[in-house]
């Protein structure tokens, strides 16, 4: 991947104003990853997919997931709730855990292996904290 860095870079220079963070420069050379992407694909598909779709919260149509719920039967005030619960758990884990989440072993190729970083007590009580907020039902 590395012959595509420099227009990369430039691209995203050029279309923001002649500068970019770092961390935004990195982000396009991410987006522009197939291995990675491939990665993180088989990680959603792999964990959060099949316990999200066990727990009755999400369901997998081909290529896609899916809320079970239909979004627009929320009003916004649940919807933001529902999200700040997700952020919080999140915020928990990274900051029990710090910079260590990203520490995992690498493979030859420089991918993580093992389990995802967000596979804590923290992260995984967000679906039943959902399910609670929809009265218990695991089918919406």
């Amino acid at each position: 991947m590395s012959h595509i860095y420099q227009p990369v870079m430039i691209r995203e220079l050029l279309t923001h104003g002649g500068k970019a963070s770092i961390r935004n420069i990195a982000a396009a050379f991410l987006a522009r990853d197939a291995s990675q992407l491939e990665y993180y694909e088989q990680i959603t598909k792999n964990m959060p997919g099949k316990v999200l779709g066990k727990h009755g919260i999400v369901q997998r149509d081909g290529g896609e997931y899916r809320l079970i719920i239909d979004p627009s039967s929320l009003s916004p005030e649940e919807r933001d709730e529902l999200v700040r619960l997700c952020d919080e758990a999140i915020s928990a884990y990274l900051q029990k855990r710090g910079t260590a989440v990203y520490d995992q072993p690498q493979s030859r190729f420089g991918l993580p292996l093992g389990q995802s970083a967000l596979r804590s007590p923290e992260a995984r009580w967000v679906p039943l904290r959902i399910m609670r907020h929809f009265g218990g039902r695991e089918s919406y």
